[in-house]
């Protein structure tokens, strides 16, 4: 039997396509989806591979790696233009896989930012509602 290796991969957090989820394709067959920040861990047998990224249908990148018995293998991927891009990496991308702490993009920006919306239209509408009741005073 063939031993195993571990497969790290992990998508790099950007603003472009941050709400489309990255399809990874091994060896042609499709055996994940990463959202963005997010990264996964999967084993192959040792041998040459070939990764691809895609988002919907689209194939937008392809690389080989040849898989050696107790190698880890580390990946990464990315939005590029308008498509994305895989690529093997030095940098050790497993520490998120195997730790309780969490990887994913932090929701605390998209919360200040929602938060600070919801007033400025509050204080906008009280404004108007003034203005208005102001003009219209009996006299």
């Amino acid at each position: 039997m063939d031993k195993e290796v571990s497969v790290y991969i992990r998508r790099n957090n950007k603003l472009s396509f941050s709400a489309r989820k990255f399809r990874i394709l091994l060896d042609g067959i499709e055996i994940l989806n990463l959202s963005n920040g997010e990264c996964s861990k999967f084993y192959v047998t040792a041998g040459l591979h070939k990764i691809s990224v895609a988002i919907g249908k689209k194939i937008c990148d392809t690389t080989t790696f040849k898989a050696h018995p107790g190698d880890d293998i580390n990946l990464v991927c990315q939005a590029v233009g308008n498509g994305a891009k895989i690529m093997p990496t030095n940098i050790d991308v497993s520490f998120p896989v195997d730790s309780k702490f969490s990887n994913t993009p932090s929701k605390s920006i998209f919360t200040f930012i929602i938060i600070f919306l919801a007033l400025i239209i509050l204080f906008w509408g009280i404004t108007i509602t003034l203005k208005v009741n102001f003009l219209f005073i009996p006299t």
